[in-house]
C-alpha cells in the first residue's frame, strides 16, 4: 500500500510540474503589452479594487481564455483575440474577476490546494471538497464583481457567455490545474446564480425587479442553451455570427509591390517593409500575390536597382506576382487605348522580373477597382487581357486599410509610437468589422461562405499587424489560398453591370446592385484616419 501511494504521489507531482512548466511557456511566449489604452483601463481598475500589489496586463497568442499566472510577482494574461471579440464593458468585468484572484491570493492557495490533492490522490472525498471549494473561489469572485457599482449583473453574465464561446471557438477545454482562470466552474449555473443574485431583494422601487430578472434570465438562458447547443452561433462585433463552416478561404492580393514611399530614404524603408511582410505572410502561411506598379521600378526602359530587388525578392519568396497599370490611373478617365498602353507597358517590364525564373503571368488587378465607364470599355479590355492569357482579379473583400496605412505611416515618419499604437488597435477592429460585412454578404447572396479574395497594400501598418489580422481569420475557420482556387469558386461566374461611377467597390457589392438589392451599411474608418488624409489633401 505503501508504494502503491508512493507511485501516485509521484505520478500526481509529475502532473503538476507539468502544468508548472506550461504556465512558464504561458508567461514567456508570444506575449505583448496592449495597446496604452487599455494599460490605462487596466491600472484604473486596479487602483479602484485596491490592488496592492504591482500586476502586470499581458496579451498572449497561445492562450484562449484569461488567467492570473503567479502570486509575488502576478500577471494576467489576456488571449490577444479578445482584445477584439468583446466589447470594453464586458472584458473590463472579465479583467475584474482576475484582479479579485488576486487580491484574495486564489492562486497561492490554489497552490496548497494541489500540494493536498497529491497527497490524498486516492481519496474521492479529497477531489470533491476540492472541487466544491475551486467552484466557490469561482462563485466569490463572481459577487466581487457584481457587486462593483459600475458593473450590472447582466453585462458579467453576457461577458461569460461570450467568453465560454470564444474558448469553445479556439477548441481549449482545460487549463492548467494551477491556474486561477475565469472560465472556471459549471458555467451554466454560475451564470443563472449571477442573474439570480439580489432577484428578491429589497421592496419599493425594486419591486418589479422579479418580473424583470426572471425576463432577463429567461432570454440569458436561451442564448446560453443556444451556445452551448451543436449548431452554436454568437455574434462577433455585434455584425455578425460564427459559422460552423471549416471551408472557409481567403485569397490575399497585395497592391503595390513595391511598397508606396512615404518615408525619408524610401527605397531602402520599402525593403525592409517588403522583407518584413514577406516574412509574416510565410511564417501565417498565405500564399499572396502581388501587383507591381510599374513606374515605381521603371522608367519604361530600365530598371530602378533597389526597388526592382525588391520584386524579385517577392518572387524569390514564392509569392505570386501579377499587374496593375504602369501608372496607377482611373479607367474612368482613361481611354481604353490610353489604358491598354498603360497596362501592356507595366506586362513588357513585368515579365523582364518573371522571365529571369522562367515564370508565367497571369492576373491584372484594376488600379482603384474602378472597371471603366461603360460597358463596352470594360468588355473590350477584357478581351484583351483574355487574348494575352491574363484574368483580372474580382476582389470580394474591398475595404479603407490604405487610409490607415497612410496615416501609420505619417506617425512612423514622427516616430509617434503613442499613435502608431491607437492606429494598430483602431485598424484591427475597423478590419474585424469589415470581415463580418463581406461575411453577411456572401449569406445574403449564396447562403454560403465563398471564397473570398482580399485586397491590401503591401504597408508597414500591414506588416506590424499581419500575426493579428491573418491569425484573426485563421480562427474564424478561414484557409488561405492562392487567387486561382478561390476565384475557381462558382459565385465569381455571378453577373454584374457596374461601370458609368467613378469607383471601385467590393464585387459583393457589384453582384447585389445588379440583383437590385440594397447595398449594406458599411463600417466607418476612425476619424482621426479621416483626418489625416483629409489634413494632407488639403494642403494639396
Amino acid at each position: 500500500m505503501v508504494g502503491f501511494w508512493i507511485l501516485g504521489v509521484l505520478i500526481s507531482a509529475f502532473r503538476l510540474t507539468g502544468g508548472i512548466w506550461q504556465l512558464r511557456i504561458y508567461k514567456t511566449r508570444q506575449i505583448s503589452e496592449p495597446n496604452e489604452d487599455w494599460q490605462a483601463k487596466f491600472a484604473d481598475l486596479c487602483e479602484r479594487l485596491k490592488i496592492k500589489q504591482t500586476v502586470k496586463l499581458v496579451q498572449s497568442k497561445i492562450v484562449e481564455t484569461p488567467m492570473v499566472i503567479g502570486w509575488l510577482k502576478p500577471i494576467v494574461l489576456v488571449p490577444a483575440s479578445v482584445f477584439l471579440w468583446m466589447n470594453a464593458g464586458e472584458l473590463e468585468t472579465i479583467l475584474a474577476h482576475e484582479l479579485f484572484h488576486i487580491r484574495r491570493r486564489d492562486y497561492l492557495v490554489n497552490f496548497i490546494q494541489s500540494f493536498i490533492e497529491i497527497l490524498f490522490f486516492y481519496h474521492p472525498l479529497a477531489w470533491w471538497i476540492s472541487a466544491n471549494i475551486r467552484r466557490e473561489r469561482e462563485c466569490a469572485c463572481d459577487d466581487a464583481v457584481v457587486k462593483m457599482p459600475e458593473n450590472s449583473n447582466i453585462i458579467y453574465a453576457n461577458a461569460l457567455a461570450n467568453l465560454e464561446e470564444f474558448r469553445r471557438s479556439a477548441k481549449q477545454t482545460t487549463s492548467p490545474v494551477l491556474v486561477a482562470a475565469v472560465n472556471g466552474g459549471k458555467l451554466m449555473k454560475r451564470i443563472e446564480r449571477i442573474i439570480n443574485k439580489n432577484k428578491n431583494a429589497g421592496t419599493g422601487k425594486f419591486q418589479n425587479s422579479l418580473w424583470s430578472a426572471s425576463l432577463v434570465f429567461g432570454l440569458i438562458s436561451a442564448f446560453v442553451f443556444a451556445l452551448f447547443s451543436a449548431m452554436q452561433q454568437s455574434p462577433v462585433n455585434a455584425q455578425s455570427k460564427l459559422s460552423d463552416n471549416k471551408n472557409r478561404k481567403m485569397a490575399v492580393g497585395f497592391v503595390s509591390i513595391p511598397p508606396v514611399d512615404r518615408m525619408e530614404n524610401p527605397p531602402k524603408d520599402a525593403d525592409a517593409t517588403a522583407r518584413l511582410l514577406i516574412e509574416k505572410l510565410k511564417s501565417n502561411k498565405v500564399p499572396a500575390i502581388g501587383f507591381v506598379q510599374g513606374a515605381m521600378i521603371s522608367d519604361g526602359e530600365k530598371l530602378y536597382p533597389v526597388r526592382a530587388e525588391i520584386d524579385r525578392t517577392w518572387r524569390d519568396a514564392g509569392f505570386e506576382i501579377g499587374i496593375g497599370g504602369y501608372k496607377h490611373i482611373w479607367f474612368y478617365d482613361t481611354p481604353l487605348a490610353d489604358y491598354i498602353a498603360n497596362a501592356e507597358k507595366n506586362e513588357q517590364i513585368t515579365k523582364k522580373i518573371l522571365a529571369e525564373k522562367n515564370l508565367p503571368l497571369k492576373y491584372f488587378s484594376y488600379p482603384f477597382l474602378n472597371t471603366g465607364r461603360t460597358t463596352e470599355d470594360k468588355n473590350q479590355f477584357e478581351n484583351w487581357l483574355n487574348a494575352r492569357g491574363l484574368k483580372s482579379v474580382k476582389y470580394t473583400f474591398d475595404n479603407s486599410e490604405w487610409l490607415y496605412s497612410f496615416a501609420y505611416d505619417m506617425a512612423r515618419k514622427d516616430n509617434d509610437i503613442n499613435t502608431m499604437k491607437k492606429i494598430r488597435a483602431e485598424y484591427l477592429d475597423y478590419m474585424t468589422k469589415m470581415t463580418a460585412h463581406y461575411e453577411a454578404y456572401s449569406q445574403d447572396l449564396f447562403g454560403r461562405d465563398i471564397a473570398q479574395t482580399l485586397v491590401l497594400t503591401s504597408s508597414r501598418l500591414v506588416a506590424d499587424t499581419a500575426d493579428e489580422f491573418f491569425g484573426f481569420l485563421a480562427k474564424r475557420d478561414y484557409k488561405f489560398v492562392s487567387m486561382d482556387e478561390a476565384q475557381a469558386d462558382e459565385a465569381y461566374q455571378t453577373l454584374e453591370n457596374f461601370t458609368n461611377v467613378k469607383a471601385g467597390i467590393s464585387w459583393f457589392e457589384r453582384w447585389q446592385m445588379a440583383q437590385g438589392k440594397k447595398l449594406r451599411d458599411e463600417p466607418k474608418v476612425s476619424e482621426s484616419v479621416e483626418r489625416v488624409w483629409e489634413t494632407m489633401r488639403d494642403k494639396k
